[in-house]
């Protein structure tokens, strides 16, 4: 009987230990591979990237907005008498921004499965570290993604898509004819579509009907546009960008023009704004108008 419960007592110590070395594999397993400093340093990329994808002067003011909420959460956060190890996160409008990790660890924790919650103020997020994705956690998270990501048109025709700012309004919207225009009329963008170049493709090459219909279309706008500049421009083939100048309702205007030839039939992507009076200055560069670039979201169905 004794021998029994000794051979019992063994196998429960083995299982015990093979229980306490799976234990110990899982939370290896699941340790975080970032720390609390990068974690925020990739939610501050990830929302200030967000929104200068906005462009223009609402991109760098949105931009900006978001910068200085995460700097005063860790200003808010660091205790002079609770320092721990010092930090410095690196952001590029405020600059360097010197704090203690005990400051960090009051606004990142690990939450297990690759995950980590951010608190900024009412700003929530759950940040994955696989993929880099900031997602929102709280009503005030859900609020400011929606103000500063990018709405999407999807032409159900030709099947091409494009990105435009959230308060943008859609003045018009036919198959082959796009306008999406800022709330204040200062600054748009169209889209044309041309597919009537079956016949000539057949007979010229692809490159030659893009450069003529560029030719064409340029002589046309100095024909109708007052005070038409041509400007820098940047033969390409499948894309040839022009840039150019013009008087309207009493303003100065600038515009960049795509032509972009793809499967006999060319897309005309046309985004235009009032010009300032001078340069705005801004962390990424001079700005001289409003403009949001559309061609920079512009994508067809043969796109990668």
């Amino acid at each position: 009987m004794l021998k029994c419960l000794r051979t019992v007592e063994r196998r429960l110590v083995f299982i015990l230990v093979l229980f306490l070395l799976a234990s110990s594999l899982l939370v290896a397993c699941d340790r975080p591979a970032l720390t609390e400093k990068q974690v925020l340093e990739l939610t501050h990329e990830y929302l200030t990237t967000t929104a200068r994808d906005l462009q223009g002067l609402q991109g760098w003011a949105r931009s900006l907005a978001v910068e200085q909420k995460i700097v005063d959460a860790v200003l808010d956060a660091s205790d002079p008498t609770d320092w721990g190890e010092s930090v410095q996160l690196d952001f590029i409008g405020k600059g360097p921004i010197s704090t203690g990790v005990n400051a960090l660890k009051k606004l990142v924790t690990y939450k297990g499965e690759e995950e980590w919650h951010v608190v900024l103020g009412d700003w929530e997020w759950i940040l994955n570290e696989e993929s880099g994705v900031v997602r929102p956690l709280s009503d005030g998270a859900q609020a400011l993604l929606q103000d500063i990501s990018l709405d999407t048109y999807q032409n159900s025709k030709y099947g091409y898509s494009v990105d435009y700012p959230p308060d943008w309004i859609v003045l018009e919207k036919a198959s082959n004819a796009l306008v999406i225009c800022k709330p204040t009329l200062t600054a748009d963008f169209r889209i044309l579509v041309f597919d009537e170049f079956a016949a000539l493709l057949q007979e010229k090459e692809q490159e030659s009907i893009l450069n003529s219909w560029v030719v064409w279309r340029v002589a046309s706008l100095q024909d109708d546009l007052e005070g038409f500049q041509l400007g820098e421009s940047n033969p390409g083939f499948p894309v040839f960008q022009v840039h150019y100048t013009y008087l309207a309702d009493g303003a100065n205007w600038e515009r960049l023009h795509y032509f972009v030839l793809e499967q006999e039939t060319v897309y005309e992507v046309m985004s235009c704004a009032v010009l300032f009076g001078s340069p705005v200055q801004t962390d990424y560069g001079p700005l001289t108008s409003d403009m949001y670039d559309a061609y920079k979201s512009f994508r067809l169905p043969s796109s990668p």
